[in-house]
């Protein structure tokens, strides 16, 4: 399950979206194509 939250205000790194994921982290996270690490990367 997951939702999308637009005009995010005091977005960290620049996005004015975020996306909130209901799951297995590993999971997730393997169907991922990119991601932002803690340092921004």
């Amino acid at each position: 399950m997951s939702t999308v939250v637009s005009n995010v205000k005091n977005a960290e790194y620049g996005y004015p979206k975020r996306v909130h994921v209901k799951g297995a982290s590993e999971m997730v996270l393997a169907t991922c194509s990119h991601f932002i690490d803690k340092e921004g990367n």
